[in-house]
């Protein structure tokens, strides 16, 4: 169930640069034409829930990165040895 504006358009979480709040996650209106700029602070919670959806997608980007690497290895060393065979 996604979180919505008063204008209807969904939310994006935005993160706050300014000295008293630092990093701190809020929503915010998607809806670029839209002026409701700020709907709300995210919680310690959904801070949490989005930690660990970031971390899984670190760990499946390593992971395929690691297999990107294995797959060239093999390419490499399969041409390598059409060569030497001939």
């Amino acid at each position: 169930m996604a979180i919505r504006c008063n204008c209807g358009a969904k939310v994006v979480i935005r993160t706050l640069w300014s000295k008293n709040n630092l990093k701190k996650l809020y929503y915010a209106c998607s809806n670029p034409g839209c002026d409701c700029k700020f709907i709300g602070w995210v919680e310690d919670e959904q801070k949490r829930a989005c930690l660990n959806i970031s971390m899984k997608i670190e760990q499946q980007y390593l992971k395929l990165k690691l297999y990107l690497a294995i797959s060239w290895f093999l390419f490499v060393s399969f041409l390598v040895y059409k060569v030497w065979v001939k």
